[in-house]
């Protein structure tokens, strides 16, 4: 009786398949994968689209204080039609701070940035956690396939959910 429970149960384990487990390290402030990683090449892809976001467009913005003129190269339209309607402020600007200081209270010193991570949640959407030196703040971002190649489409913090 045991037996039978065990060899049906391993049927039915092998024909569903296993929960996969993702495993990352963090290199440099972002998961990155390594051989154990269950990441599909598409996840890696857009891993490094995000990445390449925070790193090149994100720090632009944050030393200049203007949006980067080449959005359009890694936001869809979609998005930048989103953080123009959540820019508070007179102009033309583009509420871009929803790629970071999402979940914790203006004026409060998160501290010096310490490192980000990209996990995937499936269907396009990718957590991405910035760690500071006195808080985390974790959001959500899509990144769709587009005709132009891989771009985010969306992103969604706790204020707005």
């Amino acid at each position: 009786m045991k037996r039978t429970l065990l060899i049906a149960l391993s049927a039915l384990m092998l024909s569903v398949g296993m929960p996969q487990m993702v495993k990352a390290t963090t290199v440099e402030g972002t998961v990155m994968p390594d051989k154990t990683n269950r990441f599909t090449k598409k996840d890696k892809k857009c891993i490094k689209v995000i990445d390449t976001f925070y790193k090149k467009y994100y720090t632009k913005w944050t030393e200049t204080s203007e949006a980067p003129a080449d959005l359009d190269k890694i936001l869809t339209g979609k998005c930048i039609i989103k953080l123009r309607s959540l820019y508070e402020y007179d102009g033309e600007g583009l509420a871009m701070w929803e790629f970071w200081m999402l979940n914790t209270d203006i004026g409060e010193d998160a501290g010096r940035f310490v490192s980000r991570s990209i996990v995937p949640m499936g269907n396009g959407w990718y957590r991405v956690t910035n760690k500071h030196q006195n808080r985390s703040e974790v959001l959500r971002v899509r990144v769709i396939d587009t005709p132009d190649g891989l771009k985010i489409d969306d992103v969604e913090n706790d204020l707005n959910n």
